[in-house]
């Protein structure tokens, strides 16, 4: 661990103390990526008080890279891989700031991206949240990210209210591509691009160590808007970050199951009306009705473009993209019914 430390270009004095900001980059065998983001820190139009580097037991040259970077971040490690929640609570432990943002070893933040954070925090939040999108586009697979948004808010009809409501919120994200909007009142923002008060964190007892990726940040949202009111959590679209998104369809799924995974723990937590994925129930249904009906295997193959459109650059990797779509929402309700297996 390296001692605190500040870069020669910050002068905490040109900081207002009430809107000193340490940034936590959370990472693990994030040296392919640790570097572009700490220079993407160092750039910022406000300039963060304090940087810190958490570690989570890489077994690659992370921690050596942030070390000797100019900025010169505060480095904490953790021995052996503890989780997303874990990592976050050393960063926040760390922190001295009134503010705490945070974002991950891949993601690459504007210049105005820290400044429009504190900037979009009005005085009845306690949270805000910015928008993220893929970082590039030279291959299908990152052309995927780009359009389905895989790291979006979590908005209010889709995490609360009646089954009805639920389940129309459900139906709209699934068959319309995703858009920013305008700035609105969320149930959770994505930890990749996120600034939360200090004093907040702190009441609510901060981020859950159990939670070791996918959802950590939902069920932090959740504490904070049962705490300070529904006008408590804020995503604001026109703060944008940048994120390098695995490209392999491999790490979709995987990603999907974990965040089905951390529904099955808010719901468990929260209570209420279990999240709802009934289109992978109704694909499965089709795919076994042609064992009966001839002509259902071609509905059943057919069904994914109707129910997950998506629009690629052209006709078959537009259906590429459906298809794909439809094993990630399978794959989050897998996650979800293997944590409720686990824990009947």
């Amino acid at each position: 661990m390296t001692a605190p430390a500040l870069a020669p270009q910050v002068d905490p004095a040109a900081v207002p103390t009430t809107a000193a900001v340490t940034v936590i980059v959370c990472s693990r065998n994030g040296a392919r990526g640790i570097v572009a983001c700490l220079d993407a820190l160092a750039a910022q139009e406000h300039a963060p008080a304090a940087v810190v580097v958490v570690d989570d037991g890489s077994t690659d040259a992370t921690a050596a890279l942030a070390d000797a970077h100019p900025l010169r971040p505060t480095v904490l490690r953790h021995r052996t891989n503890h989780g997303l929640g874990a990592a976050r609570t050393t960063g926040i432990a760390a922190a001295s700031t009134p503010l705490v943002a945070f974002t991950d070893d891949d993601c690459r933040p504007g210049p105005h991206w820290l400044a429009g954070l504190v900037a979009a925090l009005p005085e009845q939040a306690v949270a805000v949240g910015g928008a993220v999108h893929a970082a590039s586009t030279d291959s299908a697979a990152r052309r995927y990210a780009a359009v389905t948004r895989p790291l979006a808010p979590v908005e209010v009809d889709t995490a609360s209210g009646s089954a009805l409501d639920r389940l129309t919120g459900y139906v709209r994200a699934a068959r319309r591509a995703p858009a920013d909007g305008v700035g609105r009142e969320v149930a959770s923002l994505v930890g990749a691009s996120m600034l939360v008060r200090r004093d907040a964190l702190d009441a609510v007892g901060g981020f859950d160590p159990a939670i070791r990726f996918g959802g950590d940040e939902e069920d932090l949202c959740r504490r904070l808007r049962t705490e300070f009111g529904a006008a408590a959590v804020r995503f604001e679209p026109a703060v944008v970050l940048h994120h390098e998104f695995d490209p392999r369809p491999t790490d979709v799924l995987r990603r999907a199951r974990a965040y089905g995974r951390g529904n099955h723990r808010t719901w468990r937590r929260a209570g209420g009306v279990p999240p709802l994925r009934p289109f992978p129930l109704l694909l499965a249904a089709l795919a076994l009705a042609g064992l009966r009906f001839p002509t259902m295997p071609v509905v059943a193959l057919a069904a994914p473009v109707l129910l997950y459109p998506r629009s690629g650059r052209s006709r078959a990797e537009s259906a590429a993209f459906s298809y794909l779509a439809a094993a990630e929402d399978a794959a989050t309700l897998v996650g979800f019914l293997q944590a409720w297996w686990r824990h009947r």
